[in-house]
């Protein structure tokens, strides 16, 4: 789901989300370009396609999965054109969460962070 909290609209261009464990990519996530009205939210259905020889051939899963919490990241960067009064801007917006899946209780711990570029 996209949501634009923001008073204009604006349009994005197509990008990766990645799904990385111990820093190595094990999913890859298409986001079709597009664009959002102000105040609009849009939900997409979209294709995780993981990579899991990366996950289960890492030497470290067997412990982290022994220990109970499986350490995983997510990153997306996407790059969005807006325009506001004539003039076009260009921004480029990245979001990495670190997640930390609790595997005994089935919760999910996550702290993000979020940058933008004009």
């Amino acid at each position: 789901m996209k949501s634009n909290p923001n008073k204009v609209g604006f349009k994005y261009s197509s990008s990766m989300a990645f799904l990385k464990y111990r820093g190595e990519v094990i999913g890859e996530v298409p986001f079709p370009d597009g664009k959002i009205s102000s105040s609009e939210t849009k939900q997409y259905n979209l294709n995780l396609t993981l990579l899991a020889d990366r996950l289960f051939f890492n030497s470290q899963l067997y412990s982290d999965v022994i220990s109970g919490t499986l350490p995983l990241n997510t990153f997306v960067r996407i790059s969005v054109k807006v325009s506001i009064i004539g003039i076009k801007i260009h921004v480029v917006s990245s979001t990495s969460c670190d997640v930390a899946v609790q595997l005994s209780s089935k919760t999910i711990n996550q702290n993000c962070h979020s940058k933008r570029k004009l």
